[in-house]
């Protein structure tokens, strides 16, 4: 513990034989996350990285299943990949209309492919990876024939890809369908292959290639992964969203410690019930919402100045006082000698 941040390291070792871990120990082992794996970036409210082990047995399932879907591709389709992959949320306006919006999930069904997210694949071979993505298009147009658009454009003179419903084929559908604004982002660059719905996202991730290739490695190397099997890396905007907090009863939270108290002010009428309990328990009662707890007369019950109590409650605030004081958190997890290590660090 330190003023304004909190963090945690613990292992467990050696894990049980029926790890619940075991498929993610597989995918993992023998490689580990560098520090600039996945493109990382300060513009992120979210960023999940994963190391990746072509050797294991999940991953060539995988890579079966694609050579047998798609006739063409070589005996080892994905044998371009890398030893990382990642998806990102970057900051953008979208979280802010998703959180204001009247109805979150109505808001996210209707805009899902203006999310500013992406997927992020290392790449270890340039040639095998040009080599799967020509395949590929070749199947799609040979499977559906004048239903996509392929289209090359340029940023920064980087080259990259859009693809998307042929105006033929979207003419026929619905006004109101999504197949009218849908389109497939992904752009190529040494080292690293990049897919969103959102063209922005791609060209930002262009420009911090083009950064990068000029020798601005400063975030990554002060930002490194907290685990080298699987990070994750939140920012303080994330926990805004209702993804957060839509599940989360913060109301319940705080009227659980409603019984107690209106005992110990049965028991102790002239006494702060809070008080009671802080001497008697060494204790004291939290409301979520950062509310105090008060006597209501009329009710004759304990209360919080914030979510009322059950009979009479408040609206109160929507998201927790303890994510709303977060600035960000990182999250890490390696596999190790038999065992895992787990970490986290959070700065409020």
């Amino acid at each position: 513990m330190g003023e304004g941040r909190a963090a945690l390291d613990i292992s467990v070792m050696p894990l049980i034989a029926g790890s619940d871990y075991r498929e993610l120990i597989d995918l993992t082992s023998g490689v580990q996350l560098e520090i600039g794996s996945a493109d990382p970036h300060d513009s992120t409210i979210a960023h999940w990285v994963m190391a990746l082990n072509r050797e294991s047995d999940a991953y060539r399932s995988i890579g079966s299943m694609a050579s047998s879907m798609v006739p063409g591709l070589s005996a080892d389709p994905l044998g371009w990949v890398g030893e990382a992959i990642g998806l990102y949320a970057d900051k953008d306006p979208f979280w802010a209309e998703l959180a204001n919006s009247e109805d979150w999930e109505q808001h996210l069904m209707e805009n899902w492919p203006h999310i500013p997210v992406a997927f992020v694949v290392e790449v270890e071979s340039s040639l095998g990876l040009a080599a799967f993505l020509t395949a590929l298009r070749t199947f799609t147009n040979q499977a559906a024939p004048g239903m996509t658009l392929w289209e090359n454009r340029k940023h920064l003179e980087r080259d990259y890809v859009r693809i998307a419903a042929s105006p033929d084929f979207a003419d026929g559908e619905p006004e109101d369908s999504f197949l009218h604004d849908l389109a497939l982002y992904y752009a190529s660059m040494p080292g690293i292959l990049v897919f969103s719905f959102r063209e922005d996202v791609i060209h930002h991730a262009i420009e911090r290639h083009g950064q990068r290739k000029a020798g601005d490695t400063e975030f990554d190397q002060q930002n490194p992964w907290l685990g080298t099997s699987l990070a994750l890396r939140l920012d303080q905007q994330i926990f805004h969203t209702p993804m957060f907090w839509e599940d989360s009863r913060q109301d319940i939270g705080s009227w659980v410690n409603l019984p107690i108290l209106n005992e110990w002010h049965r028991l102790y009428p002239d006494r702060d019930p809070m008080a009671v309990h802080e001497e008697l328990w060494h204790t004291r009662l939290l409301c979520p919402g950062g509310g105090e707890y008060v006597w209501n007369e009329e009710w004759q019950t304990m209360e919080s100045t914030v979510y009322g109590h059950p009979w009479n409650p408040k609206l109160g605030p929507r998201v927790p006082l303890g994510l709303l004081e977060l600035l960000h958190a990182d999250f890490g997890l390696s596999f190790e000698a038999d065992g895992l290590r787990a970490s986290a660090v959070l700065q409020r």
